[in-house]
């Protein structure tokens, strides 16, 4: 009886879907339903483009068209934002069955699937007519829809030429970066190539980002034609827009270069060179004056965003013939300023002026403290400067009560990085207490507190799987995962897998990521598997040293 229903079910189905579009029935053919809520002649400079009933999901059997009117004349290129952009795409068809097509009629460009918030697309008017047209279909599937944001570029046109004999020597395209941020476009029209030279801004400079804002470059598997060609050898090709690429520049180069090869190449690239330290960089090669003899060992590291100097022999007195070394390293690249407060400073009250004898303390640019001193100070430094140096000496003759400075990194101090204003950092916290579930990267804080809570008593590992969303090549002192020993996932592969052992109740990993890196942890606690360890469930057992691939 139940197959027969099923049966019958399904012939309905095929009835109500299929039959009214079967050839030759022309008076019962479905036609796709075209919305006037969603087609609409647009000749403004800014519009929105919105599938049906928008922000619910788009029904079936839809149809849209857009016309974009050029408009003025000086305007040859309009850009795509997309807010949300959501169509189902087959897995087999791709984009046959729901699709925005762009059609500019030379060329019909079909997009579908899910597009990071944020892509940016470049589309050129036809020379042959001041229009191009957007059309959006659905069939049989239900989605989320989209909302893209459609400005004209005014402006954007190249200068006419008089049409002339094409010369034997193609004129090279060469373009040169210079600056901590720059941007290189896309090379003029008729040129099947440029290169572009980024020279290095500082040698405290480590890592190229690559904010490519709008890349359109015809997609063939491999690259082989048209492609950007990047100095580690990869080749871009494809619809990239609202991607990062990392370069890292190695010991001895000042400069990168990076080739475009195609005549139809369309890019946007914004390039921010940031700080280090770099991965060829120990603490021994930080600038700094040589020890002197005797050298008492006094020096100190903060890489935290709080820390405390303290004198040789605090809270006793400190001694002759100090050379003490401090190390700030900012744990936040938008940290461009430091607050010291001192809780006590007292180095000996006989000090020449300009503190050329005696003890002192000495900070970034060389500016010396050798007189009593409370309160707090401000301490302005490069944001290339990593680690930030200070130093303390006492000569052979001089001994004091010493110093306590408490130090605190000031985030979104830096020019152009979160703003000027000195502000507390945003506290980041992420908590997984169930079998499973996951950790996600911030969508603005640098560092964050990934607390894993043990479900029940049965639980004694974790198993964690890193995948981030694309290959990422960057740095994994400055992009990571901290495990309570001490060691580092690294955010920097695609995919990075191992497991923990509860000593307690919880676990708690500190994430960092200067760079932004997008990625997810999953969180897997594994039930009834404490008879790997000794029997002492809330903590009593030594944790054996976990593993990761």
């Amino acid at each position: 009886m139940k197959s027969s229903l099923l049966s019958c079910f399904i012939l309905i189905q095929s009835i109500l879907y299929y039959t009214p579009i079967v050839e030759g029935v022309t008076h019962t053919k479905l036609k796709l339903r075209q919305s006037n809520d969603c087609s609409e002649v647009i000749s403004s400079p800014v519009a929105w483009l919105r599938s049906p009933k928008f922000p619910e999901k788009y029904p079936r059997y839809s149809k849209c068209v857009w016309k974009i009117e050029r408009f003025a004349p000086d305007v040859c290129t309009f850009q795509l934002t997309f807010n949300y952009f959501k169509v189902t795409r087959m897995t087999f068809t791709g984009c046959e069955e729901d699709y925005l097509e762009i059609d500019d009629g030379v060329n019909k460009k079909k997009i579908c699937g899910d597009l990071q918030r944020g892509t940016l697309k470049l589309v050129s008017f036809p020379s042959d007519r001041d229009f191009v047209t957007l059309t959006f279909r659905s069939t049989f599937h239900e989605d989320g829809g989209f909302e893209i944001r459609a400005k004209q570029v005014i402006g954007s046109c190249t200068s006419s030429t008089t049409t002339q004999a094409p010369p034997t020597t193609p004129v090279p395209c060469q373009r040169i970066s210079v600056g901590r941020v720059s941007r290189i476009l896309s090379p003029p029209v008729g040129s099947d190539g440029c290169t572009y030279t980024i020279w290095r801004s500082s040698p405290r400079a480590c890592l190229l980002q690559l904010d490519l804002l709008a890349f359109d470059v015809p997609d063939v598997a491999g690259c082989p034609t048209d492609h950007l060609l990047l100095p580690d050898g990869q080749r871009l090709c494809g619809q990239l827009g609202g991607t990062q690429k990392f370069l890292e520049f190695k010991e001895g180069e000042d400069e990168k270069v990076v080739i475009s090869k195609g005549k139809n190449n369309i890019f946007n690239i914004q390039i921010t060179q940031l700080p280090g330290p770099c991965a060829y960089e120990t603490t021994t090669q930080v600038t700094g004056p040589p020890p002197t003899t005797p050298h008492h060992q006094c020096d100190q590291t903060i890489r935290s965003t709080r820390g405390v100097f303290l004198s040789p022999g605090y809270p006793g007195d400190f001694g002759p013939n100090f050379r003490c070394s401090y190390y700030v390293y900012r744990g936040d690249p938008s940290v461009c300023a430091l607050q010291l407060e001192f809780v006590r400073f007292q180095v000996g009250r006989h000090a020449q002026p300009g503190c050329a004898t005696g003890a002192y303390f000495e900070m970034p640019g060389r500016r010396r403290i050798c007189q009593d001193t409370e309160g707090k100070m401000i301490v302005h430094v490069s944001e290339f400067q990593d680690p930030v140096f200070f130093q303390f000496q006492s000569d052979s003759r001089t001994s004091g009560r010493g110093f306590q400075i408490e130090v605190t990194q000031l985030p979104g101090t830096c020019p152009g990085i979160g703003g000027q204003n000195p502000r507390p950092p945003a506290r980041c916290y992420q908590e997984v207490s169930q079998h499973s579930g996951y950790f996600s990267s911030p969508s603005r804080e640098f560092t964050c507190e990934f607390v894993l809570r043990r479900a029940n008593r049965n639980v004694c590992i974790a198993r964690l799987q890193v995948s981030a969303r694309h290959r990422l090549d960057l740095p994994c002192d400055h992009n990571f995962v901290r495990l309570p020993d001490g060691r580092k996932i690294c955010i920097s592969v695609s995919e990075g897998k191992g497991e923990i052992h509860f000593q307690g109740e919880r676990v708690v990993l500190e994430y960092m990521g200067w760079h932004r890196p997008q990625f997810s942890m999953w969180v897997e606690q594994i039930a009834n598997s404490c008879g790997r360890r000794r029997q002492d469930p809330i903590g009593g057992g030594i944790a054996p040293r976990s593993s990761f691939q």
